[in-house]
């Protein structure tokens, strides 16, 4: 498994038709839906095909302070279970047909699995999930950086799949990119009101905290405003400081055979050396720093 200096730096691969989606889910499922399609790249399925995730990990990421919201936790869960999406709707992967499905075909009580959620993914995803032929590449901690814009991190996968695939300009019909953000029809009809309360904060905030800079322009159909033209190009960019869900999420994939760090502590490469040394700088103990890489 990489270390976590490389999954901090490192691109993760994201299929662009599970990028391409409209996205009705709430804010709160729409997290967890890209936690799970993260999380089955990087670990295994067990016998009976059932991928299990920490439900302490996924209440860190949201941000969520005690257990009192594992029920939360579950809910959307069931949230991504209930619901078929279409997936691949702006067609761009072509290996892929633009299909109707849910993400998750099977969810385990909660009483089956203890601190874990075990799933199952859907047949006809998963291959795709496992080995993205088309894709975004995307760096995981936007994740966190964006959690707080609800339109953010959407438009960095957007925008980050359009980069991905050699296309430094991206030109949407206004109601498809409101379709993909999951604002419904008759919202926002006034483009000065879309402009004001989605675009310009949401790319402000896209803009101060991606390694992307993204301009755009409009472009009209009759006299409204048909649609819009992005243009995206990197900015210099350095990871943030290893904090609250950010260190949770690195320290969580770092190593998912827990019980055998636990038990048996690894003797460091000279890759976490220089991680246990980074996070010492930012004020941890030693101790402290070699409990995120076993934890």
């Amino acid at each position: 498994m990489t270390g976590i200096p490389q999954r901090l730096d490192n691109h993760l691969r994201k299929p662009t038709a599970l990028i391409h989606f409209e996205r009705s889910l709430s804010v709160v499922e729409q997290k967890v839906m890209t936690l799970i399609i993260f999380h089955c790249q990087m670990a295994e399925k067990d016998p009976q095909g059932f991928y299990y995730i920490k439900k302490n990990f996924v209440r860190e990421f949201l941000g969520w302070d005690d257990s009192h919201n594992y029920p939360r936790i579950y809910e959307a869960f069931l949230g991504i279970f209930n619901n078929t999406i279409q997936w691949n709707m702006l067609g761009a992967d072509r290996t892929f047909k633009s299909l109707k499905c849910k993400l998750i075909i099977s969810l385990l009580e909660p009483t089956e699995t203890g601190q874990y959620i075990g799933f199952k993914l859907h047949p006809d995803l998963e291959p795709l999930i496992k080995d993205p032929r088309v894709f975004a590449k995307l760096k995981l901690v936007m994740m966190v950086l964006l959690s707080r814009s609800q339109y953010a991190y959407p438009l960095y996968e957007l925008f980050a799949d359009s980069y991905s695939r050699g296309q430094s300009t991206l030109r949407i019909p206004l109601p498809t990119l409101k379709s993909y953000l999951g604002i419904g029809a008759g919202c926002y009809e006034v483009f000065k009101d879309f402009k004001t309360r989605i675009l310009k904060p949401n790319l402000d905030s896209l803009n101060a905290a991606t390694d992307f800079r993204v301009e755009y322009a409009t472009y009209r159909a009759g006299r409204s405003i048909g649609g819009l033209v992005f243009h995206l190009r990197k900015q210099p960019w350095q990871p943030p400081a290893l904090d609250g869900p950010l260190r949770e999420l690195l320290r969580y994939y770092q190593q998912l055979s827990l019980t055998a760090a636990l038990e048996s502590p690894p003797s460091w490469s000279p890759e976490e050396q220089d991680f246990i040394r980074l996070l010492q700088q930012d004020g941890l103990t030693e101790a402290d720093a070699v409990r995120a890489l076993i934890k």
